[in-house]
C-alpha cells in the first residue's frame, strides 16, 4: 500500500469517530491479529495491550462503558512508510462520576497489506 492508501484507512477510522458514526473501528481495517495498545495511568481502566480483535472489541466496550461522551479533535497527521502518526486533543466526560478530562494524545498506527496491525496509544494530560 502507498502512503497516501495508509492514510486514507486512518483518516476514515479517526474522522468516522470524531463524527460520532463509530466508535470502533471497522473489523474490515483491523488484521485478525492486531495489537492495540493504551499507555496511559496505572489508575486508568484502559490502560494495557490488547491483542486480536476479540480484545479490541472488548476495549472498546469497556470505553463505551465508561466514558459518556466528549470532544476529539485530531491537529496533524504525519505519514512514513508503513506508519502513521495521529496528534490531537480530546475531552471526555465519564459516566460513574461526571467528571470531564482533557488530555492530548498520539497515535502510532502500523499497517500491512491495508489492515492496521498495531495501534499504540499515548496520552499525555497538562
Amino acid at each position: 500500500m502507498t502512503e497516501e492508501e495508509n492514510l486514507k484507512i486512518v483518516q476514515t477510522i479517526v474522522q468516522n469517530y470524531e463524527e460520532g458514526k463509530a466508535l470502533t473501528p471497522s473489523e474490515e481495517y483491523l488484521a485478525k491479529d492486531i495489537e492495540w495498545i493504551v499507555s496511559g495511568s496505572i489508575d486508568d481502566p484502559l490502560t494495557g495491550r490488547y491483542v486480536g480483535i476479540e480484545q479490541v472489541e472488548q476495549l472498546f466496550a469497556i470505553f463505551n462503558h465508561i466514558v459518556d461522551g466528549g470532544r476529539h479533535e485530531t491537529k496533524e497527521y504525519i505519514v512514513q512508510g508503513d506508519k502513521v502518526v495521529v496528534c490531537g486533543e480530546e475531552r471526555i466526560q465519564f459516566k460513574n462520576n461526571g467528571r470531564n478530562v482533557q488530555s492530548s494524545f498520539v497515535y502510532v498506527i502500523t499497517l500491512r497489506e491495508g489492515k492496521i496491525v498495531q495501534w499504540r496509544v499515548i496520552y499525555g494530560y497538562p
